[in-house]
């Protein structure tokens, strides 16, 4: 009796468990090789709707992105804060240089106040205006002088690890808006149809014209509708 593929109702599938299944299938095709099936001029269609199944199942509420960011923004209030404080805690310094360097600093810095409460990407532009004013070797050596160079160094860092987040964010933003454009049910019937037009072109041709290919190929698909059934009871 002529092998042939089995009937078998994906529509009951999860979506994960849909998306496995005809990967698992384009596999088989792949080592069978389209040619020998027969199915060259499918599998190219029937590959681009199970990518897009994989990117819907793999599409995310949350962005990976943001801990990092929240990291930096925090990181870089903490830093700022010092910053000011230290400027601040200086003005009454008994010893001379230091309160010197602080009355120095604090007409440079006056404009940032309460800069780590700003709106995110507001305060990163700030951020860099403000660290632009320790570029003046003057201005830094104020700072040196109150040992501040580290936390200025480290504030650079932090509000360019906000900035490369930032971006990373916008990315994967406009990647979900894209993934969310992508309807499942629609994308899944077409997988669906793509894969019953394969099974019945393999299965006339295993009537037709059997082959090594075409057989090894039947029995390796009945096998994970076997699995898939299993799964499912």
């Amino acid at each position: 009796m002529t092998k042939q593929i089995r009937k078998f109702a994906l529509t009951h599938l999860s979506l994960g468990s849909t998306s496995s299944f005809h990967n698992m299938v384009l596999q088989r095709i792949r080592e069978a090789t389209p040619e020998a099936l027969h199915v060259s001029d499918l599998v190219g269609p029937y590959e681009e709707q199970a990518k897009l199944l994989s990117r819907i199942v793999k599409r995310s509420k949350a962005y990976t992105s943001t801990a990092e960011l929240r990291a930096a923004d925090a990181e870089r209030d903490r830093l700022i804060g010092v910053i000011m404080n230290t400027v601040r805690t200086n003005l009454t310094n008994p010893l001379e240089r230091k309160r010197r360097a602080a009355l120095h600093l604090k007409p440079v810095l006056s404009g940032f106040k309460g800069l780590a409460h700003h709106e995110l990407t507001k305060q990163s532009a700030e951020t860099r205006s403000m660290l632009a004013r320790f570029d003046d070797a003057e201005n830094l050596a104020m700072a040196a002088e109150l040992h501040l160079e580290e936390e200025i160094a480290a504030l650079r860092t932090a509000n360019e690890r906000f900035d490369v987040a930032f971006r990373a964010k916008a990315a994967e933003e406009g990647e979900r808006l894209e993934l969310s454009d992508i309807k499942s049910r629609p994308t899944r019937a077409a997988a669906r149809l793509l894969y019953l037009r394969i099974t019945q072109v393999v299965n006339a041709f295993a009537i037709a014209a059997p082959s090594e290919a075409v057989t090894r190929f039947i029995e390796q698909v009945n096998g994970l509708i076997a699995s898939m059934k299993d799964k499912d009871e």
